[in-house]
């Protein structure tokens, strides 16, 4: 898979900790993969794992419904997983000159590498209490509490997966490329956003506040 296709040095974001801090804060992601010239694509929830014994070694988990053919072509091959972070409109009247246009700001992070399939039972559950810890802790009691019989059946449905990271990448686009007029402009609308209860907007402002401090 190709690195992002344009990201400009002012959003270009290398830290590991940031990313992962978005994957985890937003884990349904879109996982990409390709069988010549046509990208394969589904939507799930995932997961970035370390490895305990190799600090170098990680790996994103997740699982499909076993009728998604998607996971007959986990064998290997390149994959891209994309996670889309808080992301609003950027009015032009925010900045301190008129002659401007309409911008988007954003946070994405993409990882790339090599997926596997996951079809072992014992492994297909590790995937499904990790991202059970993950989104709900208190629930992984609930599901070991129901039948064993239900528990196979549900496992049944899935298929689980493995995608190896080779490379992470972050585009942190928060209005860096602009004056610092500009920027605080941007800044003071967002908080007028957030007061009024928009999450991406008071996420999008902490990100700005962090990454110019």
């Amino acid at each position: 898979m190709r690195p992002m296709r344009y990201n400009p040095a002012s959003f270009a974001h290398g830290d590991l900790a940031a990313c992962r801090e978005i994957i985890a804060a937003h884990p349904f992601g879109t996982l990409i993969t390709s069988r010549g010239a046509e990208p394969l694509v589904t939507h799930c929830p995932m997961v970035w794992v370390q490895d305990e014994h190799d600090p170098a070694s990680a790996w994103i988990d997740g699982h499909i419904a076993r009728p998604n053919t998607h996971h007959e072509h986990f064998d290997g091959g390149p994959a891209l997983a994309c996670f889309v972070g808080a992301h609003s409109y950027v009015s032009p009247t925010w900045y301190s000159e008129r002659k401007n246009v309409p911008t988007w700001n954003y946070i994405a992070v993409h990882v790339t590498g090599t997926i596997e399939r996951v079809d072992e039972l014992p492994a297909r559950d590790a995937v499904l209490k990790r991202l059970i810890g993950h989104m709900e802790p208190s629930y992984i009691e609930h599901w070991q509490g129901l039948p064993e019989d239900y528990q196979q059946r549900m496992l049944g449905g899935i298929v689980g997966f493995r995608l190896r990271v080779q490379r992470v990448e972050g585009k942190f686009k928060l209005s860096q490329n602009r004056q610092p007029a500009d920027r605080d402009g941007v800044l003071a609308a967002m908080d007028r956003h957030a007061e009024q209860g928009d999450g991406d907007a008071r996420e999008l402002a902490a990100w700005m506040r962090r990454l110019s401090g």
